[in-house]
């Protein structure tokens, strides 16, 4: 680590951080800039193959379930063809509900009628989170007696320029 010793060495050492942090964001937009001509042009030649296959997977779909009981013997989900595989699979369950706040407070509710239901305990959890800009104005005291330490230091914070130098 190189050590300053004068006001000009500081000077001379933040023109080269400005310098190298324009060079380093020049180089990033360039290759920024290359790969966004190549995100384009792949999204240019894999579109038509997606909507090809997508059109083909609409087409399978309907075949199949249209001609179901010829495809499928017996309790037979699966069909294997020389090219893959088609098969009926049951997805898990799915819960939908139009607010959260309106079940959990029926939950509640339901929680005070059936208080030994564990079914129903079981589906609250009760979150608790710190309040930091509360304790942030607790006294030294209160924070002790909560096991809680407060610290700060000065910090030297260097942003370079760099609009004053040229890469």
């Amino acid at each position: 680590m190189k050590e300053l010793k004068t006001k000009e060495q500081l000077f001379d050492a933040m023109y080269n951080v400005a310098k190298t942090t324009a060079s380093i964001q020049k180089v990033e937009a360039d290759y920024q800039h290359k790969l966004d001509n190549i995100t384009k042009q792949r999204e240019t030649m894999v579109t038509p193959f997606q909507k090809n296959q997508i059109e083909l997977e609409t087409a399978i779909t309907k075949y199949v379930k249209d001609n179901r009981a010829e495809l499928f013997t017996g309790d037979s989900k699966t069909l294997k063809t020389p090219y893959g595989t088609i098969s009926f699979k049951w997805t898990g369950d799915k819960i939908e509900f139009e607010s959260e706040e309106v079940v959990i407070r029926n939950i509640k509710h339901s929680f005070f009628k059936y208080l030994f239901n564990k079914n129903y305990r079981a589906a609250i959890k009760v979150e608790y989170r710190l309040v930091k800009e509360v304790v942030k104005q607790m006294s030294d005291k209160e924070l002790n007696v909560l096991g809680i330490h407060k610290s700060s230091e000065e910090k030297i914070y260097i942003k370079p320029d760099m609009n004053a130098v040229k890469a």
